[in-house]
């Protein structure tokens, strides 16, 4: 059966657009100048704005920068960047040797490139940006960022490197031959690196100029682990699926830092905890509940003073007058009387009003339930389905990847098609070889027989 490989190509560049989420919006943004081609599709590759040096390779639609131990290879564009806000994409594998290989890659966002490779293919001293991948740090496989002015060589500080990035992120990189996407953002004064769509780092303490250059490289050592790179895209501004992701953060491991007191020989005596801190409520909870009963206070604050008035009054009014007699205040009993029902009248309203809050306490705390209760179960079902899409989306990005090695794995074995022909014309000579050989032995015999029949 005949294998349409180029149906399975075309499968695999739909599935790779739908799992990016490349928009056509995101589409129009690309800046050809600063991208490679689709190196899929391409037999020899042609980047005219490109400088590929070292060891670098072009085979079978990947650029392989360190085709085998001891090598080193690089990619470089002298254009600049002029936008505001940029995304730089690249999808890189790695094969071969695992662990501390002595070996990584560099993407960089720097003023001048020159020929210095000292710094994993790319220059240990520059003024700018680089985002390292590599498996030597003290904690394994790790994206780590670099900023330089220029005075700084990166390349002679040794291990001292791991101690001097502005961020960092484990990326386990080297578990599979699936290759893995890294992206660096920049936009509104955020710095951004993903890797397979989570966020790597990201911070608002970097201020980057533009008008610089983008490079990339990548070397290895005695323990030959060998760098693809099978796409570099530059947009002219922020994918969307960057802005979609931003809160989606990479897994990293649970880091424990235990405190160990010695004695005077050395030996542990035992651990010491760091003790936990008071946490410290910030919010004011000031409820409608609250509010009511503030309101209550204040009316029976009024009541009183109501009373006191009252009586006051009264009293001033019973006092004598000046000639000694006392006055005739028979004509405010209707007034006082009037004054008692109003009073009354007040106490009820008072009393009616106390339970009309009372209820709306109740109707508060219940609606409060109600909708604490139905936005926890929105929440769920909304982190349910998020989680849903985000496994259906990684199985798909999983899915494309592996078509896309398995492409590549058979352009590998269709690339000298004249041995695999004359690998099979072998089958079909041999009996043929054989059969002729059968049939001079036969004839010899034959003609020896009718001989002897004839003497």
């Amino acid at each position: 059966m005949k294998i349409n490989w180029s149906r399975i190509l075309g499968a695999t560049l739909v599935l790779g657009n739908y799992v990016s989420a490349h928009t056509e919006a995101d589409e129009k943004l690309t800046d050809d100048d600063l991208s490679l081609p689709d190196l899929a599709q391409l037999e020899k590759l042609l980047a005219p704005n490109w400088h590929i040096t070292g060891d670098s390779t072009f085979e079978n639609g990947r650029l392989i920068l360190t085709p085998k131990a001891n090598t080193k290879g690089s990619l470089t564009n002298d254009l600049e960047l002029s936008y505001d806000s940029w995304t730089i994409e690249t999808i890189i594998r790695s094969t071969g040797a695992f662990g501390k290989t002595n070996s990584g890659v560099s993407l960089r966002y720097i003023a001048e490139h020159n020929d210095d490779t000292s710094f994993f293919g790319g220059p240990g001293k520059f003024e700018g940006l680089n985002i390292v991948v590599d498996s030597d740090g003290p904690t394994g496989s790790t994206i780590r960022g670099y900023l330089n002015d220029g005075t700084v060589d990166y390349s002679k500080l040794g291990d001292k490197i791991y101690e001097n990035s502005f961020g960092s992120c484990l990326a386990a990189y080297q578990d599979s031959q699936v290759p893995f996407t890294l992206r660096v953002v920049y936009y509104n004064g955020i710095l951004t690196v993903q890797v397979d769509n989570k966020v790597c780092m990201r911070t608002k303490q970097v201020k980057l100029p533009k008008n610089y250059k983008v490079g990339f490289s990548a070397s290895t050592g005695s323990q030959h682990e060998q760098f693809e790179l099978l796409r570099l895209k530059t947009y002219g501004g922020v994918l969307s699926e960057v802005l979609d992701n931003e809160n989606i953060a990479a897994t990293q491991p649970k880091v424990i830092t235990e405190y160990v007191q010695l004695d005077k020989d050395g030996k542990p005596m035992g651990k010491v905890e760091k003790p936990k801190e008071d946490k410290v409520s910030t919010t004011d909870d000031v409820s409608l509940s609250h509010l009511l009963s503030t309101i209550d206070q204040i009316q029976l604050s009024n009541k009183e003073l109501l009373n006191n008035f009252v009586q006051i009054k009264l009293t001033g009014l019973s006092i004598t007058s000046s000639s000694g007699k006392k006055a005739d205040l028979s004509y405010l009993e209707d007034y006082t009387l009037k004054i008692k029902v109003l009073s009354d009248r007040v106490l009820s309203l008072e009393t009616t009003l106390n339970q009309f809050d009372s209820k709306i306490a109740t109707l508060e705390r219940l609606l409060r339930s109600e909708i604490n209760t139905l936005t926890g179960t929105i929440n769920k079902v909304a982190a349910d389905n998020v989680n849903q899409l985000r496994e259906n989306e990684h199985s798909i990005e999983e899915l494309s990847k592996n078509i896309q090695f398995l492409v590549y794995s058979e352009k590998e074995k269709q690339e000298n098609p004249i041995t695999e022909l004359v690998s099979g014309l072998k089958f079909l000579i041999i009996p043929i070889l054989i059969l002729t050989i059968l049939l001079i032995m036969f004839t010899f015999r034959l003609r020896h027989d009718i001989k002897s029949k004839l003497l």
